[in-house]
């Protein structure tokens, strides 16, 4: 869940059992791929009447058709950083396990000045979501202890959700990042697992539902869902600059232009990671993109190295200058050993 310390949204899902935890580098493929079709058969309860309960407040939600909840908590007084929420069935199903269960919430002021949205797939994580068997090999074989990162993101996240200070915001949500993706929930608990294994910051996640959708399609990769989401993080802090990171490989750049396009003076700053082949139609696209974004007066860069990426937003003030030097030598040690 996410807010400000006057309302809170709380989302979440019903499931008849989770899929393993506890990653390790040496899991042979096999256990990988079980792993990966028990997330993607996952056995959704739909239904269920759930009380939610956050800061003596509490909501009523019931989980629809694919198991999923969601709620607005109003009439709050949250002090910022993370808060738990309570969750309980009303009247459990008959095969529950559990009564009762617990979900973090951050709660950020709605003053805030600078926040961090970050892609997921080809930013923080190597994926191949461009292409089909690259993509579908990596979902099956690997896991959270053996995706690749992106070198050095780890340390890039750390200075960013740091500040041009240096300090550590101590969970208190003073420069949050919030991760928006078009990947599925069924993987929600690898994505989390990844982002502590290699110790990126805390956040809301936004990720997708796949499955088919009322007209019999595949539902997934709409980008759609990443407008959306940008749309309602400048509503709801309507004081914050965002700081836009995505890759080259999807449409991150175009979507990130006609954000700031739409909300003039609201986007801090945008990279791009480069993951597409020089003098491509996509490299072209994206190059168009960050050009356009200069003319709005957004500083923009595409880079394949996070030292870059280091430099270019300590330039601009958002990063302590310690962090080229921390985001250089994690870089150096996520090569040697990329799990």
């Amino acid at each position: 869940g996410w807010g400000r310390p006057d309302q809170v949204w709380l989302t979440g899902r019903v499931l008849e059992r989770l899929a393993p935890a506890g990653a390790r580098s040496a899991d042979r493929w096999w256990r990988n791929v079980r792993a990966t079709l028990q997330r993607v058969a996952s056995r959704e309860v739909a239904g269920v009447e759930l009380q939610l309960t956050i800061g003596g407040c509490t909501a009523r939600a019931v989980s629809d058709n694919d198991g999923y909840y969601a709620a607005r908590v109003d009439r709050l007084t949250l002090a910022a950083g993370w808060h738990s929420t309570q969750v309980e069935p009303v009247a459990p199903p008959a095969h529950a396990t559990g009564r009762r269960w617990s979900s973090d919430v951050l709660v950020v002021p709605g003053d805030a000045p600078l926040g961090v949205v970050s892609d997921l797939d080809d930013t923080v994580l190597h994926s191949g979501v461009t292409n089909l068997l690259v993509a579908a090999r990596t979902v099956l074989l690997d896991n959270a202890a053996t995706r690749v990162p992106w070198p050095g993101v780890g340390a890039l996240y750390r200075g960013l959700a740091e500040g041009a200070q240096g300090r550590s915001p101590a969970g208190t949500g003073a420069v949050p990042v919030f991760y928006l993706s078009t990947s599925p929930w069924n993987l929600y608990d690898l994505l989390t697992e990844f982002l502590d294994r290699h110790r990126l910051p805390r956040g809301p996640m936004f990720l997708m539902d796949w499955g088919l959708s009322h007209t019999g399609l595949l539902r997934g990769h709409d980008h759609g869902h990443k407008r959306e989401r940008l749309e309602t993080l400048f509503a709801t802090y309507p004081r914050m600059r965002l700081v836009l990171v995505g890759d080259s490989g999807q449409r991150d750049a175009e979507i990130y232009r006609d954000a700031a396009r739409a909300h003039p003076g609201r986007v801090a700053a945008v990279v791009v990671r480069d993951v597409t082949t020089p003098d491509s139609a996509r490299a072209r696209a994206v190059h168009a993109a960050l050009g356009e974004l200069g003319r709005l007066g957004v500083a923009a860069i595409t880079c394949a190295d996070t030292s870059d990426a280091a430099a270019f937003l300590t330039g601009l003030g958002l990063c302590h200058p310690s962090t080229v030097e921390k985001v250089r030598a994690a870089r150096d040690d996520d090569r040697r050993h990329p799990h």
